[in-house]
């Protein structure tokens, strides 16, 4: 069995004997001589695709090592852009812009994704706009300062442009609603177009429809707004218009009724706790790398998606669990990818002695027009 260095005791501080390892080094520099004399044989369009290629398939083995998975396109489109190569995965402007944020460090600039952000929403021409800004372990947004500061840039941007916009911080430090996958959020969905499923889902899902409804001019007030919306869901008007949307774009509306119609995986496993204790956290970018694995998104560009698969989480963060108690429900169509599903999965929670002293709010802030505070 291959053991990597960082596998070995003492790592990352170690010691070699340079007599052993002179004839292995000098082998390696010789091969290494020849490759680099044949690259220069290829001309360089060839070569420096070569040398794309040979970086991505490093960067992508190299993190697999260390139990990461690394979409192989996005990795090669980087590193293209970090070279000035034209990949022809953009348009021309947008690789142009995407090149100079990457060599300038601005990707993550809040400026930037504000522009590209509200440019599309404004070119629709919309008159109002509700932006759900997460926070959290699962949120591009990590820190709630960064994701406050976004939220107040969005709305102030649109509120220049004439435009009545709220941004409301909202978490993403656990899973949203208690599914991960294509089938099984279809079905929690719904759901909660029944007036049932998770509660943090249905309060989230009422307060956006709320401020859609009060900024559409519907109601006078986001509460009597949240009210109105309650009512639909509560007269089954809700769960007809969203029958009524699947059946005409092609869809078939009996799964609405009989949620069997969809996809479903051919296996399950259980995830379940290791102790006694308290849920202290749960990773949520981990539960839907987990996912991605299973088949639910795409590891590569050419890989299709299994909409059968997914994740059922049983428990949230806080809850008391005891050892033995499922934590999860995994849906599987192929064994090695929920073993690999299921590992990612164990180690993003964490089972505390004591309870959790302080939740996270679901709503962390609403911003309204210039940056105010609601």
């Amino acid at each position: 069995m291959t053991t990597y260095i960082h596998e070995r005791d003492g790592w990352p501080k170690f010691r070699w004997s340079e007599g052993k390892i002179a004839l292995q080094l000098a082998d390696v520099r010789h091969r290494q001589g020849r490759l680099i004399g044949r690259m220069e044989r290829l001309g360089f369009q060839l070569n420096a695709e070569a040398v794309l290629q040979t970086l991505t398939v490093e960067v992508v083995k190299s993190s697999e090592i260390e139990g990461e998975v690394l979409d192989k396109e996005q990795v090669r489109s980087s590193i293209a852009r970090r070279l000035g190569m034209d990949i022809g995965a953009l348009a021309p402007a947008d690789r142009r812009l995407y090149a100079i944020r990457d060599v300038t460090a601005t990707v993550e600039s809040i400026a930037l994704i504000t522009a590209s952000i509200l440019s599309k929403k404004l070119a629709a021409g919309l008159q109002a706009l509700v932006m759900d800004v997460k926070t959290g372990s699962g949120a591009f947004m990590k820190t709630e300062a960064d994701a406050v500061g976004l939220a107040e840039l969005l709305a102030e941007t649109g509120q220049r442009m004439g435009k009545r916009v709220v941004a409301l911080v909202t978490d993403m430090d656990q899973p949203l609603g208690g599914t991960a996958g294509n089938a099984l959020e279809v079905i929690e969905a719904v759901e909660i177009l029944r007036g049932e499923g998770p509660e943090d889902l249905r309060q989230l899902c009422l307060e956006l429809a709320g401020w859609m409804l009060y900024l559409g001019g519907v109601a006078d007030t986001v509460a009597e707004a949240k009210k109105q919306s309650e009512k639909l869901i509560s007269s089954g008007k809700a769960l007809d218009k969203f029958r009524q949307m699947v059946e005409l774009q092609g869809g078939d509306p009996r799964v609405i009724d009989d949620p069997k119609k969809l996809p479903q995986a051919q296996h399950a496993m259980t995830l379940s706790s290791p102790n006694d204790g308290y849920l202290a956290s749960l990773q949520c970018e981990q539960v839907g790398t987990a996912c991605v694995i299973l088949g639910g998104g795409r590891e590569r560009k050419e890989d299709s998606v299994d909409p059968a698969v997914g994740i059922v989480l049983h428990r949230k963060v806080g809850d008391a669990v005891s050892a033995g108690e499922p934590l999860a429900t995994i849906y599987y169509n192929a064994a090695e990818r929920a073993t690999r599903a299921r590992q990612l999965l164990e180690e993003s929670y964490r089972i505390a002695d004591s309870p959790v002293h302080e939740k996270r709010p679901l709503i962390h802030r609403v911003i309204g027009k210039s940056g105010e505070k609601n």
